[in-house]
C-alpha cells in the first residue's frame, strides 16, 4: 500500500443525506470533491491509490468511477500521452449544487475566495466550507439572565440592582443558577411585596437579598405591618428605649415594672 500515513480523506454529511451515495461510491466521491471542489483543479491520480486509500479492490473502484460519471456526479477527462490514456475526474460542481442547494452558496463563495487569494486547493479538505445553517453564537448564563432583566422592568435603577444582585448569585459556590430558575426568581419579588409590610418596595427586597446574601427573595417579616419597611427601619436607628441604648440599670427597672404579681404582691416565676 503505497500511500502516507498522513493520507485522509473527508465525507461529509451531505454527500450521504443529499446525493445518497453509499460504501465505495460515497468514499472515491469524497476524495475526488476534496481535489476538485475549487472548479479549477482535479483529480489524475492512479486507480491503485483510490483502492488503496478506499481499502476496496481496482474493480470496485472503476465500477464506483463509471456509476458516478454516469450520474453526473463526476466528470471524466481523457487525456494520451505517447500511446498511454490518462484518466482526469473533477466533481459536477452543477449537479452537486442542484442536488444540494446550500452547497451552492458554499461552493461558490470558496471558489471566489480561492481565485481571490491565489489558493490552491489539494486534497486537503479543511477550508473554509461550511455545509448547512451557520452557527449562531449561543449567548452565555449572564447574558441570558440580563436578558430577562429587561424583559422584567424597564426601570433602569431597578435593572442596575438586580445586575448587581444576579452578579453576586452567580458567585456563589455550590449554588447553580438556570434561566428558568431566574426567571422564577424574577416573578417571586412581587409576592415577597405582597407579605411584606406596607410600603415595601422592590428595590428593598433585593436590597435586603443583597445585604443578607441570599441565594433567593424573601419577604421582609420581621418588621412591624403598621409602619413601612423604611419607616421601620428609621425608628431601630433611633429608638432611645431600647436595651442597647439603655443602662443595665433602666433596662432592670423597665423589666421589672412589665412582670407579673400574683394577689399577694409576688412575682410569677414561670
Amino acid at each position: 500500500m503505497n500511500i502516507s500515513d498522513n493520507a485522509y480523506f473527508c465525507v461529509q454529511s451531505w454527500m450521504v443525506t443529499k446525493l445518497n451515495l453509499r460504501s465505495v461510491e460515497r468514499d472515491v466521491f469524497a476524495i475526488i470533491y476534496g481535489y476538485s471542489q475549487d472548479g479549477e483543479s482535479d483529480y489524475h491520480g492512479s486507480l491503485q491509490y483510490l483502492a488503496d486509500l478506499t481499502g476496496y479492490s481496482r474493480n470496485s473502484v472503476c465500477t464506483a468511477l463509471k456509476n458516478l460519471t454516469e450520474k453526473q456526479l463526476l466528470k471524466k477527462t481523457e487525456q494520451e500521452i505517447n500511446n498511454i490514456k490518462f484518466c482526469r475526474y473533477t466533481v459536477n460542481l452543477y449537479t452537486v449544487q442542484t442536488a444540494c442547494t446550500p452547497v451552492q452558496t458554499a461552493c461558490t463563495n470558496n471558489i471566489v475566495n480561492n481565485k481571490k487569494n491565489n489558493n490552491v486547493v489539494s486534497k486537503d479538505t479543511k477550508t473554509n466550507f461550511q455545509f448547512g445553517r451557520p452557527k449562531v453564537k449561543k449567548n452565555n448564563l449572564f447574558d441570558k439572565c440580563l436578558a430577562e432583566i429587561k424583559d422584567y422592568t424597564n426601570d433602569l435603577e431597578l435593572q442596575d440592582i438586580l445586575v448587581t444582585y444576579l452578579k453576586m448569585r452567580l458567585d456563589m459556590n455550590g449554588k447553580p443558577l438556570y434561566v428558568n430558575q431566574w426567571k422564577g426568581m424574577l416573578n417571586k419579588i412581587d409576592d415577597c411585596i405582597s407579605n411584606s409590610p406596607k410600603g415595601t418596595t422592590h428595590k428593598d427586597i433585593i436590597q435586603l437579598a443583597i445585604d443578607r446574601g441570599w441565594a433567593s427573595f424573601y419577604p421582609v417579616n420581621n418588621y412591624s405591618n403598621k409602619k413601612s419597611f423604611s419607616e421601620n427601619i428609621e425608628q431601630d436607628e433611633n429608638n432611645k428605649d431600647t436595651k442597647y441604648n439603655m443602662s443595665n440599670e433602666d433596662y432592670a427597672k423597665k423589666i421589672e415594672k412589665t412582670r407579673a404579681k400574683d394577689a399577694k404582691g409576688n412575682y410569677i416565676v414561670y
